[in-house]
């Protein structure tokens, strides 16, 4: 027969913890230590706020949008393109098209007329003259200044209604390819390389003659190691981030004088884009992007294919590879996306790419542009603007921004408003219970006595039993 449990055989031990007869302390908040934090807490608030408030209506901004500019408006890239091969349509004068202001050809509309609109079958010095090509819309903006802005100033450029902080934004990069390692293929579609984004029936569309078969749109007009193809390149960096950099440019200039204070492009002393990013990303997040055979990455293949047209580097097996006739090649030259003529692959180490790669929370957000070490004097200014950034397809807008900043950072109201809000309150309440301590103070003293004396009536009359087994052990100690 099994032994039966005792009653108490899942007793939790006799310890003031398993008992719960530990000792515990309950704040019971007086009027007096009340008073004092409300008014402690109204002290610090109210000047706090209000100096905050000072300080960020201190600081001073220049802000305007230009994406609506009336220059920017007949624009051909804002306007868009009525088919996605745009870029590469043969816009040329003799074939009907006025190149000048055509929608249909895209940006390469704004081109200058030295520079080709078809490129295919270009020889070498005119894929070189394609360095000083740069389709953009340009716009001037004036606007007065009527106060010294301290320097240093910082330009910023603003975008609206576009969420960075969507997933498949945030996954269209490579933090190990950032970090100096290789990307793997699934990594940053569809801009890990190029065959991800344009297939071989559109390249053989593109580059298809009566006299060859369309497909060596798809082999590499050199000796690469290993790699044959121009679909088995990997775009350094990769992804949807990189694609989509931000491309304008502004070049501030005082119109009195006519002194350049600011060329975003070409940076002077005053101007300058380095230290414009966090350190982190400087010291630890980006590095030199790991070169390999198939790395295609900001300057392309310039020297490869030098070498090839030197006859230097020549492949061994010419009959697999087309010289001039490869539509690829401008775009492996320059280091262009496939097919997205003058769009070139953003330079890893450029500081500009690590703060588009800075993912804003909100829609709406400011990116820092260029940094003026120097003080802006009241008179008239006029903002130069190169557009490239299409913001069209997103309904969004853009907007430039010229602001100095102060020990509280930039001219954000809120904060101050908030505190001396706060502030008000506290100093609200602390004077009603001060007015309430003051005229029931004697009937409060009074229930507090009456109180104290229930308590303790009752502690005396609800003593706690002592257990069993605590009993014998006072009385054996007692015998001891």
């Amino acid at each position: 027969m099994s032994k039966s449990k005792s009653p108490t055989s899942r007793r939790p031990t006799n310890t003031p913890f398993r008992q719960q007869r530990l000792m515990a302390w309950t704040p019971v908040y007086g009027s007096g230590g009340t008073i004092f934090c409300l008014v402690a807490s109204a002290i610090f608030l109210l000047p706090m706020g209000a100096v905050i408030l000072v300080a960020s209506r201190d600081t001073q901004v220049v802000e305007f949008r230009y994406d609506n500019h009336e220059d920017l408006l007949d624009c051909p890239w804002v306007k868009g393109a009525p088919n996605e091969r745009c870029f590469d349509f043969p816009c040329r004068e003799e074939d009907g098209f006025e190149c000048s202001r055509q929608s249909s050809c895209g940006m390469i509309a704004n081109l200058a007329p030295h520079c080709p609109r078809k490129l295919e079958n270009l020889q070498p010095d005119d894929i070189r003259k394609l360095d000083n090509c740069d389709p953009h819309c340009t716009a001037s903006v004036n606007f007065t200044v009527t106060e010294t802005i301290d320097g240093p100033v910082y330009m910023y450029y603003k975008i609206e209604e576009m969420w960075q902080n969507h997933r498949k934004y945030v996954d269209g990069r490579s933090e190990a390819q950032l970090a100096g390692k290789s990307a793997t293929t699934g990594d940053c579609p569809p801009y890990l390389r190029p065959a991800a984004r344009s297939n071989n029936t559109w390249c053989q569309e593109m580059t298809k003659t009566d006299n060859d078969s369309g497909l060596h749109c798809n082999a590499l007009p050199f000796e690469h190691g290993n790699v044959k193809v121009v679909g088995a390149l990997n775009y350094a960096p990769c992804g949807l981030s990189a694609w989509s950099m931000f491309n304008d440019s502004f070049t501030l200039t005082s119109v009195e004088d006519n002194q350049v204070i600011c060329n975003g492009e070409n940076p002077s002393a005053n101007c300058t884009r380095t230290g414009i990013s966090w350190t982190s990303d400087r010291d630890h997040r980006y590095r030199a992007p790991h070169v390999s055979d198939s790395t295609f990455m900001h300057g392309g293949f310039k020297d490869k294919i030098e070498a090839f047209w030197s006859g230097a580097d020549a492949p061994s097996n010419e009959s697999s590879v087309t010289r001039l006739e490869n539509i690829t090649v401008p775009y492996l030259y320059h280091g262009w996306y496939l097919f997205e003529p003058y769009h070139r692959i953003p330079n890893q180490l450029d500081e500009d790419l690590m703060v588009w790669n800075k993912v804003a929370l909100l829609k709406t957000f400011h990116k820092l542009y260029r940094k003026i070490d120097q003080s802006i004097p009241p008179g008239t200014y006029r903002v130069d603007i190169k557009h490239r950034f299409n913001v069209r397809l997103f309904e969004g807008r853009k907007s430039f921004v010229l602001r100095n900043a102060k020990w509280t950072g930039a001219k954000h109201d809120f904060i101050g408003i908030l505190m001396l809000c706060l502030g008000s309150l506290d100093f609200c309440l602390a004077v009603g219970f001060i007015i309430h301590y003051l005229c029931y103070n004697k009937a409060r003293e009074e229930t507090l006595e009456k109180w104290n004396e229930v308590m303790k009536t009752r502690s005396l009359q609800h003593r706690i039993p002592v257990a069993d087994d605590e009993m014998s052990e006072v009385k054996g100690n007692e015998r001891a």
